[in-house]
Order: C-alpha cells, then sequence, then structure tokens
C-alpha cells in the first residue's frame, strides 16, 4: 500500500474542510489515502492590517511551500483567488477541481438587498475589488476594513459592527452557511475575483508521480476559464492593492466569455473601467503560432528609417490622411544631435514611439488606457511602488486631532487616498477644518471622499500650473500666525510650502500617510527595460516623477544612452536631463497634453504642470 498523501493546510474551518475535501476525493477517486498537516500562516495572524497592507494574498500560501519543500508535505490546497499568479521556482499547480458558486454574496441580518442599505450604511470588507464595486453602486456607502476567517467576520456583523459584509458565496456554502446569504451578486453587479470558488492544488515540480496521479481531479472547463481570469492578473499586475475582478463563463456555443474590470487602489471612488471579449477556445500549439505571427507581423511594421529621414535631411514626403503625425525634432527643449523618438512603418511613412507609462501600477493602468484610446501605443512599467507605512498609529492620531486643525494639505491624490483608507467607521470631516490640494485632481479626490466642497481650496483647471507655488498664491494673504497646518504626503517630500506656512507665522506638522519605494520588476518588467534601452528611437519615457528616473537608473545602470524623454513638469524634466537622456520634451500634466506632445503638438520647453508638493513629481492631472 502506498504511503498517506500529507496534505498541507491553513488552520481555519474553511480551509480544513477544504483539505478534507480533497482527502475524500483522494479515497473515492484515486483510493488513495491522505493525512493532514495544519499550519499557520502569516495571513491568520495578520488581522488588524489589510492584505494589500502588509504583502498580500501570498501570505496564505508561503508557509504551505515551505512543507512542501522542505518534505513535510506533498500537497497543498488552496483557494485559488489566494494564489499569486506567478509561483515560486520548484511548484506547480496540479489540478483545479470543479468550481462552486464564484458570486459574492450580500449578507445582512436586516437588510435584504443593497439596494435596501439607509443612506450612509457601513459594508465591511477587506477587498479593494468590491470596495470600488460597491462604491461605484452606491456612492454614499461608508467601506470598513474586515479581516480574519469566516466566523470571525461573521461575528463582527452579528454584534452590529457594520450594517452588512460581503463574502465569497462558496465559503458559505461549503460550511453549510448558505442561509446567511440574503442575496447572491450578479456578475453584472459586482464582478467576483480570478480564481474564486475554485479550488487549487499544489505540489513540487519534481513530484512526477504524484502530479500524473492527480490528473483525474482536474475540471478542465474550470481550470481553462480560471487560467483566463489570471491571466488578465497576470498582464495588469494584479495584486491585493490593484482593485482587479475578472470572471470567466463558457457559452451555450462552447465560446468562453471574459469579462474583466479594473479601478482606482488609491481612489476607490473613480470610475471603473469595463471589458469584455468572447472567443472559442484553441490548443495551446495553435494560440502559440498566432502569437507567432503577430509578433512577425509587428516586427515587420517597426523596421526603421535611415537616420536623415526622421531630421529633415532629404526630400519632404507629404503624410497620408490615414497615419498619425509624428513626434518632431521641433518638440523637443534642446537642439538634439540625434533624432528624436520616431519609428518608421514597413512603407516608410513616420509612425509614433511606443510610450512607457512609469507612473505606480495603480495609476499606470488608467494611464495606458487613456492613451491607447488616443491611437497611441502605450505599456505601463511602473518605476515607483506606493505601499502602506509601517505604522498606521500617527493617521489614527491626526483623526483624533483633526477638529484642531486649521488646514490640512494633501499633497496628491495618493495621500488623499491613503489618508482616508485609515479614517474612523462613521468619522465626518470637521466643519471648521479647510482641506488643500495642489491641482483639480486631487481636490475632486476630496470632495468625492466627502470634503465639502466649500472647505476644500485648490487652483483652478485653467491655472498655470498645479503645485506648491501655484496654491499659494491663493493662501498667502490669509492669517496664519499661529495656526496649525497639517501636510499630508508620502514618505519624504518636498518642504518648499511648508517653509512658506512658516515664515508666516503657522505651526506645520508633517504626516507620512504612504511609503513610496524602488520597485521590484519581474523577468517582463526586466525585458520590457532592456528592450526600450536597445531600441531608444521606438520608446518614449514618459515621467511625471523625477524619482521614477533615479530609479530606473539604479535598474539598469549606464542608461539612459541615446532615450527620450517626455517631463510632465520642469524639475522633472531637469532630472531627465541630469540622467543623460538625449531629449527631454515638456508638457502639462494632463492626459491630452500627453497625447499631443507625443503627437508633435503643445510641448512647452519651460514650465509644465504638476499636481504634488515634491521635487520628484506626482500623479499626472
Amino acid at each position: 500500500m502506498s504511503d498517506p498523501i500529507v496534505i498541507a493546510t491553513r488552520e481555519s474551518r474553511l480551509a480544513l474542510w477544504q483539505a478534507e475535501h480533497v482527502r475524500a476525493l483522494l479515497a473515492r477517486r484515486l483510493g488513495r489515502q491522505a493525512e493532514l498537516l495544519g499550519m499557520t500562516t502569516r495571513g491568520d495572524q495578520i488581522l488588524d492590517r489589510a492584505l494589500s497592507k502588509v504583502g498580500g494574498k501570498g501570505l496564505f500560501v508561503k508557509e504551505l511551500e515551505a512543507a512542501l519543500a522542505d518534505g513535510r508535505a506533498q500537497l497543498a490546497v488552496h483557494s485559488l483567488k489566494d494564489v499569486p499568479m506567478d509561483l515560486p521556482a520548484g511548484f506547480a499547480l496540479a489540478a483545479v477541481l470543479e468550481r462552486e458558486d464564484p458570486r459574492d454574496a450580500f449578507v445582512s441580518p436586516r437588510f435584504a438587498t443593497l439596494a435596501e442599505l439607509p443612506q450612509g450604511a457601513c459594508v465591511g470588507t477587506s477587498s479593494l475589488r468590491r470596495a470600488v464595486q460597491l462604491l461605484a453602486a452606491r456612492p454614499d456607502l461608508r467601506i470598513e476594513p474586515l479581516r480574519g476567517n469566516l466566523d470571525t467576520r461573521l461575528r463582527k456583523l452579528d454584534e452590529g459592527a457594520m450594517d452588512a459584509i460581503v463574502l465569497a458565496a462558496a465559503g458559505l456554502v461549503r460550511l453549510g452557511l448558505a442561509a446567511r446569504i440574503r442575496a447572491c451578486f450578479d456578475p453584472g453587479q459586482m464582478l467576483p475575483a480570478a480564481g474564486q470558488g475554485a479550488l487549487a492544488l499544489e505540489l513540487r515540480v519534481d513530484d512526477a508521480a504524484l502530479h500524473a496521479a492527480l490528473a483525474p481531479l482536474a475540471h478542465r472547463p474550470t481550470w481553462l476559464a480560471v487560467e483566463a481570469e489570471r491571466a488578465v492578473s497576470r498582464a495588469l499586475g494584479g495584486s491585493c492593492s490593484l482593485p482587479l475582478a475578472a470572471h470567466a463563463s463558457w457559452q451555450g456555443d462552447g465560446t468562453l466569455a471574459l469579462d474583466a474590470l479594473l479601478g482606482d487602489g488609491r481612489q476607490l471612488d473613480r470610475p471603473l473601467l469595463r471589458a469584455r471579449a468572447a472567443a472559442p477556445v484553441v490548443d495551446a500549439g495553435r494560440a502559440r503560432a498566432r502569437r507567432a505571427g503577430r509578433r512577425r507581423a509587428a516586427r515587420a511594421r517597426c523596421r526603421r528609417l535611415p537616420a536623415g529621414c526622421l531630421t529633415g535631411a532629404g526630400p519632404a514626403r507629404a503624410r497620408r490622411p490615414d497615419r498619425r503625425p509624428a513626434l518632431r525634432a521641433s518638440t523637443v527643449t534642446e537642439a538634439p544631435t540625434s533624432p528624436p523618438a520616431v519609428r518608421a512603418d514597413a512603407d516608410g511613412t513616420a509612425a509614433l514611439p511606443r510610450v512607457i507609462v512609469t507612473r505606480p501600477a495603480a495609476q499606470a493602468a488608467p494611464w495606458v488606457d487613456a492613451l491607447r484610446a488616443s491611437g497611441l501605443d502605450a505599456v505601463a512599467l511602473p518605476l515607483i511602488d506606493i505601499g502602506p507605512v509601517a505604522d498606521p498609529a500617527p493617521v489614527h492620531e491626526a483623526w483624533a486631532q483633526l477638529g484642531a486643525t486649521t488646514l490640512v494639505f494633501f499633497v496628491s491624490g495618493n495621500a488623499v487616498q491613503a489618508f482616508f483608507a485609515l479614517r474612523p467607521c462613521g468619522a465626518p470631516w470637521p466643519a471648521t477644518t479647510r482641506a488643500a490640494a495642489p491641482g483639480p485632481a486631487t481636490a475632486d479626490a476630496l470632495r468625492a471622499a466627502g470634503v465639502p466642497a466649500a472647505l476644500v481650496v485648490a487652483p483652478a483647471a485653467d491655472a498655470p500650473s498645479y503645485d506648491s507655488e501655484q496654491l499659494w498664491t491663493l493662501l498667502q494673504h490669509e492669517r496664519w500666525d499661529g495656526r496649525d497646518v497639517l501636510v499630508v504626503r508620502g514618505e519624504g517630500g518636498r518642504d518648499w510650502l511648508a517653509a512658506q506656512w512658516r515664515s508666516a507665522g503657522a505651526r506645520v506638522r508633517y504626516l507620512a500617510a504612504y511609503a513610496r519605494r524602488p520597485p521590484r520588476p519581474g523577468a517582463d518588467g526586466r525585458r520590457m527595460i532592456d528592450q526600450a534601452l536597445a531600441d531608444p528611437a521606438g520608446h518614449l519615457w514618459l515621467f511625471s516623477s523625477s524619482e521614477a528616473v533615479t530609479n530606473l537608473l539604479a535598474l539598469a545602470p549606464g542608461a539612459p544612452g541615446g532615450a527620450h524623454a517626455l517631463a510632465t513638469h520642469s524639475r522633472i524634466a531637469d532630472a531627465a536631463r541630469r540622467a543623460g537622456f538625449a531629449t527631454v520634451a515638456e508638457c502639462a500634466a494632463r492626459i491630452e497634453a500627453v497625447v499631443d506632445a507625443v503627437r508633435g503638438q503643445g510641448v512647452r520647453g519651460s514650465r509644465g504642470r504638476l499636481d504634488d508638493d515634491r521635487p520628484h513629481g506626482g500623479l499626472l492631472e
């Protein structure tokens, strides 16, 4: 008789149910015995912070993978939505089981549906994906963080901490708690997380015998569907800090329909991006052949003209009306000795460069979509990571003292999102405290977060710039002597505006509400950097932060060579010039200005627009 298979599992009631379910399948369908190895993971231990702030969903699987690696267990059972998109080297998924109900469930002791909740009701969830969709349907709701196992969450609801909570229906059904479900959200109302409702079996790659033995447990329709969902997350860098949903469903004609949704992790009430596609499922070999064909066609389109054709040497060529205009040499801020970032199509007509958006991941994706919608080729390569501060206590203390503060200055939308994410449930904005913003986007974020419009001060949309200097023109004539000002920002930052307040007699305090960290790009990110630096004429680096310039140099010593940059403020442009970019153009920090700049129109060589109070820049307006 074969030795029992040891299954590593978390020790929550739901995780143990899932492991017991797999043990029963092994006995019934494969005739194999199994034993459970219960373990407590870091994800189970940290209950006072959102997963996005402490390392993501991978915290639920690392200890189980360690047990596989050292031989204490041969198999691990996971909820697939908790499994990172890319497994560590040496591990693989052996099977995905048939899916339970993938929908989200509305649970409330007093209200039957989301629509029945009263104005301003408190709903518990620690999922950014659920939060952005709840706020899209009901902007008046207050979202309260909710961590812990399923029983803990239900207990908090029953104790009256919230009016309702949202949970995965699958977990409630599996534990015999389906009666607690008041309503299930249709995917059109709330799109599930990638892999939600599915169980995955993980093992070591070198355990070929067990891998083959488990093959009969795999449910192919579920596995194909969740692979499509996880491909969306993988392409967009999905993590707990990115409100991303993906759900694939089989249609009657055998096609697979895939719905995806993306929100803004720092400004939860921003409009959501939605997409849908449906196509027949093809085998892996045919798919690889199609991708190879597309790559060959793309390479053929990207052959370059000689340099002289790009700098104006030679006869002028009439532009075909169906071609986008090239980025002209006149758009750069200094006379270049090398051609600007322009490519050429196979027929010899000028084509535009690929724009590399270097903003943090949560802000990069919407900008890539907006640039593509304008007909430009754009990709996201985040060169700054936005994360939580190690200790949220100072933010909690700031909320407690808010009523005694004359004015709170938020340096960016990131600052607004981080500060309000830690707002005590039900805490209103004081009627005597004003909020200041360096530009319209941050002002919009403040109003959306619940700050009355009459208390928000910011430069107008048609102001000559969005920065600290422009904001100070609105505030410098007020009396500041003896007044308290709080500056909410990331860790570190520019002190210019605080110095003006101090000179006017104000007491200024800083609050670091979020952290800015160097990026850790994966293999795809490294490849993108190498390709862009090897092909400087075909790429244009879009910088909204001089910190991103610094981080690029750290990731790629010797960069940028002959690369070309577009900066959204003069300070950022200066940083790019000091870094050695061949040409540096400037434009306003608005999407339409970026589009015009890439197309060679409206670039300014002096002062751009900036919505931030830091030398490294901030969110684009």
